[in-house]
């Protein structure tokens, strides 16, 4: 009795390969077309989408060389112009002076210069204030939030102040119209920006210098989940056209 011999593979065992359609022309033709579909509905969610003001945060640094070694109190003021609600974040605190103990916090401050001083318009004078012995310069970086004031209010406006320890009063005069003797004043008018103000002294004991930091956008996180879909659903339908699979 023979031994049973298995069968030999030959090529003709294997399963013939799926051949594509002679669509190929038609075939490039819709998927561009629905590609194309896709990326316009996508901008135009984008377009129609409510725009949000995002705020541009400030650098601002302050040379105090002609009075180096004077003691003063450094205030950061936050008044209340009405509704909507606002606030003001100073981070990023630098000198070359020293910093002595902070004052109570007045109103809807919190935090400290050392960390990020937060200023909400809790009441309608709200204040951070801190002793230092001034160096040739001081900076922070400044941000707010950008709610534009009802009809029957006034912008919520940030105030930086130079004052004396004893009296509370400005070190030295400034520019500022109002006679308070502001170094810097930022209204929040709704825009990015704000309406920002910088005054001098006339005795050149303070030199404020504000760059506002505007940061590169990156590509919409939006757009690139839109796009990857489109590429998702072009392929899927190349696949359906050529092969016929469901």
């Amino acid at each position: 009795m023979s031994a049973h011999r298995p069968a030999r593979w030959s090529p003709r065992h294997r399963p013939a390969p799926l051949k594509p359609r002679r669509d190929d022309g038609i075939l490039s033709r819709a998927c561009k077309s629905a590609y194309v579909r896709a990326v316009i509905c996508l901008s135009l969610l984008i377009l129609l989408a409510p725009a949000t003001v995002v705020a541009v945060p400030y650098s601002i640094s302050v040379d105090t060389s002609r009075i180096s070694g004077a003691s003063a109190q450094l205030a950061l003021d936050f008044i209340d112009g009405g509704p909507p609600a606002n606030m003001v974040t100073v981070s990023d605190f630098l000198t070359n002076g020293t910093l002595g103990p902070s004052l109570p916090l007045i109103g809807g401050a919190s935090g400290s210069v050392q960390g990020i001083v937060t200023l909400s318009d809790l009441d309608f004078f709200n204040e951070y204030a801190t002793n230092i012995t001034l160096g040739s310069r001081f900076s922070f970086v400044l941000t707010t939030s950008t709610n534009a004031p009802d009809p029957s209010s006034i912008p919520d406006t940030f105030s930086l102040f130079v004052l004396k320890p004893t009296t509370g009063l400005s070190l030295f005069p400034t520019t500022d119209p109002t006679g308070s003797d502001a170094l810097l004043a930022l209204s929040i008018d709704g825009g990015p920006q704000g309406a920002l103000n910088t005054f001098s002294a006339p005795g050149g004991e303070a030199v404020v210098t504000v760059r506002a930091i505007i940061s590169v956008p990156e590509p919409s996180t939006l757009i690139l989940i839109g796009t990857s879909l489109g590429f998702i659903y072009v392929r899927r339908n190349r696949r359906r056209v050529v092969y016929g699979s469901p």
